[in-house]
């Protein structure tokens, strides 16, 4: 799963999605939840949208996937619903930035 940070949206220059990310292990902790490591911050740099559907945005914004395909319009972006914001975004051109560790006030920041 991936959680959505923001959502930056510009009708001149670059937009952007940010997305908190992690992997899952297979052990627990003594709370009874998989412990996970290699959490990052993918930011993704949005260039040119030519159409957009967003829906369902709220406080937490859980991803079950993000999908890009090449349409003749240039790419989309399909981000899979999960609990909170869903859609897709279609633009010129994605490139992406990647930071590690987990965003301030994260709940995975005391469990890591």
């Amino acid at each position: 799963m991936r959680r959505s940070i923001d959502i930056e949206l510009h009708r001149l220059g670059s937009s952007f999605l940010r997305v908190h990310t992690w992997r899952v292990l297979k052990e627990i902790d003594n709370r009874g939840y998989y412990k996970s490591d290699r959490h990052a911050i993918v930011s993704v740099v949005i260039s040119e949208i030519f159409d957009i559907e967003l829906l369902g945005f709220n406080k937490q914004n859980v991803v079950s996937g993000i999908v890009f395909e090449k349409t003749d319009d240039g790419v989309k972006m399909t981000l899979g619903g999960c609990f909170g914001v869903e859609g897709y975004i279609v633009a010129e051109h994605f490139a992406f930035e990647i930071e590690t560790g987990t965003p301030p006030g994260s709940i995975y920041a005391k469990s890591i």
